[in-house]
């Protein structure tokens, strides 16, 4: 009995148990998938700043054989922020599909609540307003950052080696 008196159905207990489970773990999994993209954002602002204090005592310097180690240092930390941002864009991935399955899960579980249904209703939404930019992935965007710290680094590289 619940507490107004009136009997629960026997499974609906366990249905509630069962979605609440899904639902802790997909909190969880939510959370997790942020956390990487939290980390992403960081390493790429310590980068370039890194970067950013790298190039300006370049400037400073001048382009020589002393500047030469500068260079080499900011095209590795140009790499080391690729490699970490397309990891941490890995891992975020790894747990948002997780989250997708446990959403289907849940939905299968309320199929009056049409979850899927109105997720497919919002995405599509979003695509028609914004055509052109739902093609431009947002981990293209961090790893250009990062790439464009390499490509600066070779280039200095080469003018002080020319």
């Amino acid at each position: 009995m619940n507490t107004n008196g009136s009997r629960k159905p026997k499974g609906s207990s366990r249905m509630a148990n069962t979605t609440d489970a899904l639902l802790k773990v997909y909190e969880e999994q939510w959370a997790q998938g942020r956390q990487h993209q939290n980390q992403r954002a960081t390493i790429t602002n310590v980068v370039l700043l890194v970067a950013s204090a790298i190039f300006g005592f370049i400037s400073q310097q001048g382009l020589n054989s002393q500047t030469l180690p500068l260079a080499i240092l900011l095209t590795a930390i140009g790499i080391f922020g690729a490699v970490a941002c397309e990891k941490l864009y890995e891992r975020s991935q790894l747990h948002f599909s997780r989250t997708r399955l446990l959403l289907k899960r849940i939905d299968e579980l309320h199929p009056k609540a049409q979850l899927m249904k109105r997720i497919e209703e919002a995405n599509a939404d979003h695509k028609s307003k914004f055509p052109r930019m739902i093609r431009v992935h947002v981990h293209h965007l961090w790893l250009a950052l990062h790439l464009t710290v390499i490509l600066a680094g070779v280039v200095l590289i080469l003018i002080i080696i020319l």
